[in-house]
């Protein structure tokens, strides 16, 4: 039963306890399978359990139309993402071939608009670059970056890695895209395993630096959660906690949650706010939503937190993002 489909205010009630109580249950949640993450893992990872239920996973999210993912610019990533996992896995064959027209309208099309999405500037032109190896090497021609995008962000990047700085927690999550620094300083997976809370980010991290036996174990039961599929960040506890218990308090729906779910989103908070999940960056986002439904049942507390995203015109998304939100 969903919310959405019940039909009597009783049905709401027993629907939203029942959801509520699944959250308590399962720390990992219910965020659905990401298309990028998924292809990601198909190319980087094929020796990890579920690769087969992942190939199978992007053949049957393919659109009528080659691509995946959501409308207009927000087809690009994904479409870029499951069309190499697909190129690495099974070779050039109908649902690549598909991918690659979907790729080259969407990247030929005058004046193609990308969507301000995290890492952005970074992956679309790492996944080109992949894409076009790939196709090198069975005698194909390359696909062009977007006009609005030339690569050379990605260059200064994998640069300063290089050096030796150490990379910002924020970058974390996109390194499956990053390459390996040859001199730089490799980041250390966070105590719960996951590097940048991103299942195809730890993967990429283990396949170039070996073991850690807890990264092992969040991958594994990453990939075990829904039976190979992954989302893009897992899991994101404190996310889903306060985004759901804040819906059902502004739509006033009756619910009880468990002492425990509010105090451990109480604790979770710091100084700096929190982070959607283990190994993210601490957001503005999560924090004011957390904060909102630890108000809505009963345990307000001083929103000091958030003025760690204040700059001069607005509040940003995480430390170190300009861009308005």
């Amino acid at each position: 039963m969903t919310v959405e489909a019940c039909a009597t205010p009783a049905d709401v009630a027993t629907a939203a306890a029942d959801l509520v109580a699944g959250l308590a249950l399962d720390p990992w949640g219910s965020v659905r399978p990401s298309v990028y993450e998924t292809g990601r893992l198909v190319a980087l990872a094929p020796w990890l359990e579920g690769h087969r239920q992942r190939i199978e996973y992007l053949l049957d999210t393919q659109r009528a139309d080659g691509g995946w993912g959501g409308p207009g610019g927000y087809a690009l990533v994904p479409t870029l993402s499951a069309t190499d996992g697909l190129l690495s896995a099974l070779g050039v064959g109908p649902a690549t071939e598909r991918g690659l027209a979907a790729l080259a309208g969407l990247l030929r099309a005058p004046g193609p608009v990308i969507p301000d999405l995290p890492a952005v500037e970074l992956i679309v032109p790492a996944l080109i670059a992949s894409l076009n190896e790939r196709l090198r090497d069975s005698g194909r021609g390359g696909l062009p970056l977007p006009s609005t995008i030339d690569g050379a962000t990605l260059g200064r990047v994998r640069a300063s890695l290089a050096s030796g700085i150490n990379a910002p927690q924020k970058l974390l999550h996109a390194w499956e895209i990053l390459g390996v620094p040859r001199a730089g300083r490799v980041p250390v997976p966070v105590a719960d395993g996951p590097v940048g809370g991103s299942p195809a980010a730890t993967a990429a991290w283990l396949r170039d630096h070996g073991g850690s036996e807890p990264a092992w174990r969040y991958l594994e039961r990453a990939v075990r959660h829904q039976g190979g599929p992954v989302p893009c960040a897992a899991p994101i506890t404190v996310f889903e906690r306060a985004w759901v218990l804040n819906w059902l308090a502004e739509a006033g729906v009756p619910v009880t949650p468990p002492e425990g779910l509010l105090r451990d989103l109480d604790v979770a908070i710091g100084e700096h706010g929190v982070a959607a999940g283990p190994g993210l960056p601490n957001d503005a986002d999560t924090t004011a939503v957390a904060l909102s439904a630890l108000a809505q049942f009963g345990m307000p507390r001083e929103p000091a937190s958030l003025w760690a995203y204040e700059l001069p015109s607005h509040f940003c998304t995480w430390q170190g993002r300009t861009a308005a939100r």
